[in-house]
């Protein structure tokens, strides 16, 4: 297939053959460099430092602010009509205004 590469760890001395592209084989017989890590960023100045946190701490409180204070009618409202009661927020009527037109148009 394609060529050998020839590596002498004793000498710096590489012999190289082309292969395919002209790439070598990897040889896994030298150990990769290792790096150092780089060093941390700097410190937000200022409030940006606190933005996260406290954008995380004032989602939590609003949700279980929601969560647990749902003053939901809609149980109710199932309910009574469930057991042929009336609507328990009262006589509320989405057509008070289209009545008080109609009387407004009879007496006209």
């Amino acid at each position: 297939m394609g060529g050998d590469t020839n590596i002498n760890h004793n000498t710096n001395a590489t012999t190289t053959t082309t292969s395919i592209y002209g790439l070598r084989p990897v040889d896994y017989t030298i150990p990769p460099e290792i790096y150092a890590r780089p060093p941390p960023p700097p410190p937000k100045p200022g409030l940006k430092r606190f933005y996260f946190p406290l954008s995380l701490v004032l989602t939590a409180a609003v949700s279980c602010y929601f969560f647990f204070n749902n003053q939901n009618d809609a149980y109710e409202y199932w309910s009574a009509m469930q057991t042929g009661g009336t609507f328990p927020g009262g006589d509320y009527d989405d057509d008070e205004e289209d009545d008080e037109e109609e009387e407004d148009d009879e007496i006209e």
